[in-house]
């Protein structure tokens, strides 16, 4: 699940990238950037948590 959203992640940050570089685009462009940070984020969490429940069980 994590590399998931990291992968998701970084495809919105690209989908986003290339709305900024049209002039229209950029009101959509920088929130879609943002939130492709966002599951970046999240999916390097999920799997750091993964990694420490594995460590507590063992």
């Amino acid at each position: 699940m994590g590399t998931f959203l990291k992968v998701l992640g970084i495809l919105v940050i690209i989908i986003g990238i290339l709305l900024v570089v049209s002039v229209v685009g950029i009101a959509v462009g920088i929130p879609v950037i943002v939130e492709g940070v966002v599951l970046f984020a999240l999916g390097s969490i999920y799997n750091n948590v993964r990694e420490i429940k594995e460590k507590m069980k063992g």
